[in-house]
């Protein structure tokens, strides 16, 4: 294609649109090695500013407690120019040990890749060459690992879902199969040949499509409770379907909503009761 064997758009186009779907190499023992490094040059450094500040001071060499942060640099620059070059050499060694450290620690910190996605982009279509990842030519295998090699790094991660969420993502080839094949039942199409990557639902639309179901589930939760609260006679009764309302309640929130705190199924909990409570009292009122 224009000379080119292999191109790689549509996977950069992919990365470019999720990138939660990039994997990277942190090459964490070699950003120690190169810090490690640097430290011995500084080290080194370090130890011939103290020397020449021995000597400039009159002082021997030998287990010497003068060194160079003893020496104000102003004097260096005005009286003893012979140590300017070494404290500046000494300098820049320092500052740039430590953006390296900086940048280090950013690279050992960003995320790792979700199962999902590493799931995913081990089966992309292509992505091998002859056994080797296609991009690098290094070897497939460390790319192609579920979970992600602990060597490895994604640009971004995935937020935390719900726990339904959760689960539609761990089996998504499942869910997209049940969909697919439901619709082909529906629409009466032959059924289609499985292919080496199957188009997926993505994770928007599964946010989407649970962002529906809980806005068509919540308003039902609440008027079927009332509903079935209005239907009994018995004022003990009702206190007791309460609480097992209140039960489904909690176990809705526990799969529906990401992140959620026990202090907020506390107080969602004693909210739901205050107000069953005054709707069972105002109809006990009602009767007499």
């Amino acid at each position: 294609m224009h000379g080119f064997k292999y191109t790689w758009s549509s996977l950069y186009a992919a990365f470019n649109e999720t990138p939660e779907l990039t994997k990277f190499r942190r090459y964490v023992d070699l950003w120690s090695w190169i810090l490690n490094n640097q430290v011995s040059d500084i080290e080194k450094q370090l130890k011939e500013c103290n020397e020449v500040t021995a000597d400039v001071v009159g002082r021997a060499r030998d287990n010497c407690e003068f060194v160079v942060t003893d020496y104000h640099r102003a004097y260096a620059d005005e009286e003893h120019p012979q140590l300017k070059p070494k404290m500046e050499e000494l300098v820049r060694l320092v500052r740039r040990y430590s953006k390296d450290l900086m940048l280090a620690q950013d690279v050992a910190n960003l995320p790792e890749q979700d199962n999902v996605f590493a799931r995913y982009l081990a089966n992309y279509p292509g992505l091998l060459v002859n056994r080797l990842y296609g991009p690098t030519k290094e070897p497939a295998d460390i790319y192609q690992e579920v979970p992600s090699h602990a060597g490895t790094c994604s640009l971004k991660s995935r937020e935390d879902e719900d726990f339904v969420t959760n689960l539609m993502l761990k089996h998504l080839q499942a869910t997209n199969e049940w969909r697919q094949g439901f619709i082909d039942r529906v629409l009466r199409r032959p059924v289609r040949e499985k292919t080496a990557l199957p188009q997926y639902f993505s994770l928007k639309t599964i946010r989407t499509i649970m962002h529906i179901i809980a806005g068509v589930y919540v308003p039902i939760l609440f008027a079927g409770s009332l509903k079935i609260l209005s239907s009994l006679e018995s004022e003990s009764t009702r206190i007791v379907v309460l609480g097992l309302l209140c039960l489904l309640l909690m176990w809705s929130l526990i799969l529906l909503v990401p992140t959620l705190r026990r202090s907020d199924l506390f107080a969602i909990a004693a909210a739901y009761f205050a107000v069953g409570g005054v709707y069972i009292g105002a109809k006990g009122l009602d009767r007499h």
